[in-house]
């Protein structure tokens, strides 16, 4: 009789261990999902552009925010003439997405349709990026 009362709380020790090793997955699994959500959010946009005679300027993403259809995208603007630095400024730019397809970049308080603009040096980089974002939306 002994021998069974030890067998029953072994059992039952054992079976308590397996639930907390099943929850422990499930939430590991939970972690997983939002680390790599998270990364995914956090992944900044980068690009440059020569605008010719050792000028360059580079374009990195500091901020994003959505807003219904418009989503508001902050760069740090580098320029360099002969790679030394030499003006550092910022610029958002909003895109406006309908139904997973890009209708319009805007430089905030202009109202110039940049996609309608073929001179713009940063047109092709920033339609690039805009259209990735509104198929992701």
């Amino acid at each position: 009789m002994s021998n069974t009362k030890y067998i029953v709380i072994l059992l039952i020790v054992l079976s308590s261990c397996y639930v907390k090793n099943e929850e422990k997955e499930v939430i590991e699994k939970k972690d997983k999902k939002r680390e790599l959500t998270t990364k995914k959010v956090l992944k900044k946009e980068s690009f440059t552009v020569s605008c010719g005679s050792g000028c360059a300027m580079t374009y990195d993403e500091l901020d994003s925010k959505i807003a219904d259809s418009l989503q508001t995208i902050k760069f740090q603007v580098t320029m360099y003439v002969n790679e030394v630095v030499t003006e550092e400024y910022f610029e958002s730019y909003e895109l406006e997405c309908e139904s997973g397809s890009l209708q319009s970049i805007k430089l905030v308080g202009e109202k110039e349709n940049l996609l309608e603009n073929d001179d713009l040096l940063i047109r092709d980089d920033l339609k690039r990026i805009a259209e990735r974002i509104c198929r992701n939306r």
